[in-house]
């Protein structure tokens, strides 16, 4: 019972996936990285600053608690991993640690159904006198290193590399285009048919490098 009791809020400090493989592999967790092509997933909420000073803390923790599980929800649904929240973002690993063929796709569904579900919940919201929570949205396909990274006594299982950061320009980049969904041409691509997509201009993946249409 204590064992069960310890790996349920395990789990709510760690990925499940993670938990379940440690868990199956009877592997002690070790520092390592490998390359992998995922796609990674960014948000963060529209106008956080504004919200922290027009609420009390309490409220605040309410509001952000309900978005945070309207995303967590949808990204599990469709196969993602939460990877961590900093703040009021998230981000979120597609083909990592679990295999998903199609996470390109599963990526761009996930996004479409977080900003669906979200409107009811600000209508909700703003009929209660809070602030209506709107999100900004960016993904990005392509290679990342992936695992464990940290020290030998404190590790986390995360994404890093050029992808994960164009990843997060795209979801900064939402502010100057007034979008919610922000993807690259390389999650489009891999995405394959069954979205409609909007040019919206050419970014430079890293400071100097190449530019990239974005949709």
């Amino acid at each position: 019972d204590r064992m069960k009791a310890g790996l349920r809020s395990f789990s709510r400090y760690v990925p499940p996936a993670i938990v379940r493989e440690l868990v199956v592999s009877a592997r002690e967790a070790a520092l390592g990285v490998e390359r992998q092509t995922l796609t990674v997933f960014f948000s963060d909420v529209e106008g956080f600053s504004r919200l922290c000073t027009a609420m009390p803390p309490d409220q605040l923790v309410q509001v952000l608690s309900g978005y945070f599980s309207i995303i967590e929800e949808t990204i599990a649904r469709h196969g993602g991993t939460l990877d961590k929240f900093m703040g009021d973002g998230v981000i979120a690993l597609f083909n990592a640690p679990a295999a998903l063929p199609e996470h390109a796709a599963a990526a761009c569904e996930t996004a479409l159904d977080i900003v669906a579900r979200l409107r009811p919940a600000r209508a909700h919201w703003e009929k209660r006198g809070k602030p209506p929570t709107r999100t900004r949205i960016g993904l990005h396909t392509g290679p990342a290193l992936v695992g464990n990274l940290g020290t030998p006594t404190r590790l986390q299982y995360t994404a890093v590399g050029g992808t994960v950061n164009f990843a997060s320009r795209l979801q900064l980049l939402n502010k100057v285009y007034r979008t919610e969904i922000i993807a690259s041409q390389a999650t489009r691509d891999a995405a394959g048919e069954g979205f409609e997509w909007r040019r919206l201009d050419q970014v430079r993946t890293t400071e100097g490098g190449e530019a990239e249409w974005v949709h």
